[in-house]
């Protein structure tokens, strides 16, 4: 199964994001052309063991409109549908009170 809620684009995912944590939009978009090559960046910084919290190819799938289709999940589960604002605040609480922000 697919497991999801709402197929929504990367800015809006951030925006949502940005403001459940109190923290402001990024201000320089990157433009689709020049995610490859951070992509690499990433990938050379990591091979080298630079701590960085990221991985190339979340960087490549990030300029890709990927949706999904979880009716089929909602169909045969009957699972109750969580709005995303709320998942990504309760999840964001959740890391606070664990330590792992």
């Amino acid at each position: 199964y697919i497991v999801g809620s709402v197929n929504m684009t990367h800015r809006a995912m951030i925006r949502i994001v940005c403001d459940v944590v109190g923290q402001p939009e990024p201000k320089i978009p990157m433009p689709k052309a020049g995610i490859p090559i951070s992509a690499s960046i990433v990938d050379f910084g990591r091979a080298i063991g630079l701590p960085i919290p990221a991985d190339g190819n979340q960087l490549r799938l990030s300029s890709r409109d990927i949706y999904m289709d979880a009716s089929k999940m909602r169909r045969e589960l009957h699972q109750p549908e969580i709005d995303i604002r709320q998942s990504i605040e309760d999840t964001y609480q959740w890391y606070l009170a664990n330590g792992y922000l």
